[in-house]
């Protein structure tokens, strides 16, 4: 039997519908698989951003980091050094605690390199447990991420030259944590002489004593020290940076509108093909099939279009995320994290899609009259 043979059921009527106009059918499905791409792809950004800075808070072993309040963007934040580190150590709670001073500066191949200055001997941010070669001790050396050594092709005992002066590289380190891993780590008396900012840090890294809750740690802190800000975990990471609401309002917008155009794309189309096979519908309302059974046939055809589209919308999504990977001024601030449940849901969201877009050409269909029908040419 061929494929436009197919037996007058639903599953045939489904398949016959699909398989004889192959272009209609493709292209269809790329409408809806751009909705799945942006569920995947973009969703997977948005995770490994916030995956990041919830690693950076804890870096080091941290249970929190302390900010300048009121801001709008971490890197804006300064605090003064000497003042900020007996406030935080007046605190019963607090165990120990580890200056931070960060920038960002271009150089060679690289223009937003991130430099992260720390005490030497401070728990800071972990850059200090080098993988390779020694941490730095001189003013004038550096230890740099994996990521950095693959950017700026550079590796142990090669110098770098920015902010006119020269630094010698003594050690690669890796943290897991794809910011720090693309940055460049220096003793942080040479960071605020680079910047112009001697005695001022832009945070500081604390660990607790046992037992101590860190959100409650935090809620003191901010109540003594009005223009701190102590953020324990990526969602209160809004507290100084608004940049990751920005991003997930951006996500959710982007998503949206590819599911509105998938879902048009998707009528538009079924509409097309209930006008064409207005006769073919004709023959099967007169040969005694039902006006639910019409409809089927339409959300049928409709619902096999969106599982078509999430094999390529799924394997898309992936690779344009891992895209952002290849790219030396992406890759060391976006590491996508994948997760089973976005790929579910976008695999209902596609079926969703595709039934909502069938729903008013299936009416249509429904309503024809067998006399006219076959009276149409």
């Amino acid at each position: 039997m061929r494929h436009d043979e197919s037996p007058l059921t639903l599953v045939g009527m489904t398949w016959r519908n699909l398989y004889r106009q192959p272009v209609r059918t493709s292209l269809t499905a790329l409408g809806v698989a751009i909705g799945i791409i942006a569920i995947i792809a973009l969703g997977a950004i948005a995770r490994g951003l916030k995956a990041s800075i919830d690693n950076g808070l804890h870096a080091g072993g941290a249970d929190l980091t302390v900010y300048q309040a009121g801001i709008a963007i971490d890197m804006f934040s300064v605090l003064d050094e000497a003042e900020t580190r007996t406030r935080l150590l007046s605190h019963p709670e607090i165990e120990a605690v580890a200056a931070g001073l960060s920038d960002i500066v271009p150089i060679e191949s690289n223009p937003f390199t991130i430099l992260i200055g720390v005490h030497p001997h401070e728990f800071g941010f972990n850059v200090q447990q080098v993988v390779e070669g020694k941490p730095f001790s001189a003013k004038d050396e550096i230890v740099i991420g994996r990521r950095a050594r693959e950017n700026l092709d550079k590796t142990i005992a090669d110098e770098l030259v920015f902010r006119g002066r020269v630094f010698k590289i003594t050690g690669i380190f890796e943290t897991g944590n794809v910011f720090f891993d693309g940055a460049i780590a220096m003793n942080i008396e040479t960071l605020q002489e680079l910047k112009g900012s001697v005695g001022k840090v832009s945070c500081f890294q604390i660990r607790l004593k046992a037992n101590v809750d860190p959100y409650e740690a935090a809620d003191k802190i901010e109540k003594a020290n009005s223009h701190l800000a102590a953020v324990v975990d990526a969602e209160q990471y809004k507290k100084i940076d608004s940049s990751l609401v920005v991003a997930d309002s951006a996500i959710w917008a982007v998503s949206f509108l590819a599911l509105v155009i998938g879902c048009l794309i998707v009528a538009n189309t079924m509409w097309m093909s209930v006008h064409q096979r207005t006769r073919e519908i004709g023959v099967l309302r007169a040969i005694g099939w039902r006006r639910r059974g019409i409809m089927a046939t339409v959300v049928l055809e409709s619902t096999g279009i969106g599982l078509i589209a999430c094999v390529p919308g799924c394997l898309l999504g992936v690779g344009l995320a891992k895209l952002t990977t290849l790219m030396p001024v992406t890759n060391q601030y976006l590491l996508p994290v994948f997760e089973a449940k976005p790929f579910v849901i976008a695999i209902v969201v596609a079926v969703a899609l595709s039934i909502g877009g069938a729903v008013f050409p299936a009416f249509r269909a429904a309503n024809i009259s067998p006399v006219e029908a076959l009276r149409y040419e």
